[in-house]
């Protein structure tokens, strides 16, 4: 699968946002950070959500105009994350980025705010799921990031029904509407050669 062999965020691009985060920090300040209390949503800062196809993994190498014909079945992710400025949140980035959907590659501009998608996670309880550990092969999954604090939480799912946990599930098929559903601007046909931004690095 092509994201797995991505690269890292645009060097200049990761420098840049980070030297906003720098200039912010001397007047950050967090309601409910801290051990003891119960994770508060609004403290959530970024989100990203990757897929990479459906069903099973064992077929041979598609050439690159092969395509998927549905949404669900597509290779993607999309990443919102925010910080809070002295004057309120300020948006750092909000991308999805499209590999095999036919018609629809690329890299776009994701109309998705950060409330919305604290809101989803809200109402399908993100931080009370905790799907059974398994071990499967050549099945295709989706991963939900979460970086609430100094703390990154993910949650793995394989795209396999006989395999999905009903909260779960829920929780995923609710997040692929938002991501489809949401206004997208495109940025480039060409889809970013990267997966992870080295925001939800340990």
């Amino acid at each position: 699968m092509r994201p797995k062999h991505a690269h890292h965020f645009v060097h200049g691009r990761i420098v840049a946002v980070f030297a906003v985060l720098v200039l912010l920090a001397g007047g950050r300040t967090w309601a409910k950070c801290g051990s003891g209390p119960s994770p508060d949503y609004d403290d959530i800062t970024a989100v990203m959500f990757q897929q990479d196809g459906c069903g099973g993994t064992l077929h041979p190498p598609r050439s690159d105009w092969m395509h998927v014909s549905t949404f669900e079945c597509s290779t993607f992710y999309a990443v919102v994350w925010t910080d809070q400025g002295p004057k309120g949140p300020i948006s750092l980035l909000k991308d999805y980025v499209q590999y095999d959907l036919r018609g629809a590659t690329g890299t776009y501009h994701l109309g998705l705010d950060i409330s919305r998608v604290r809101s989803l996670l809200l109402e399908d309880s993100f931080f009370s799921i905790s799907p059974p550990d398994m071990m499967v092969t050549d099945t295709a999954k989706s991963v939900i990031s979460v970086k609430r604090c100094a703390v990154v939480t993910r949650i793995a799912l394989y795209n396999q029904p006989s395999l999905e946990e009903p909260a779960a599930a829920k929780l995923f098929r609710d997040f692929r509407t938002l991501i489809k559903n949401a206004p997208k601007t495109l940025v480039s046909r060409k889809p970013a050669k990267f997966l992870e931004t080295g925001l939800f690095d340990p």
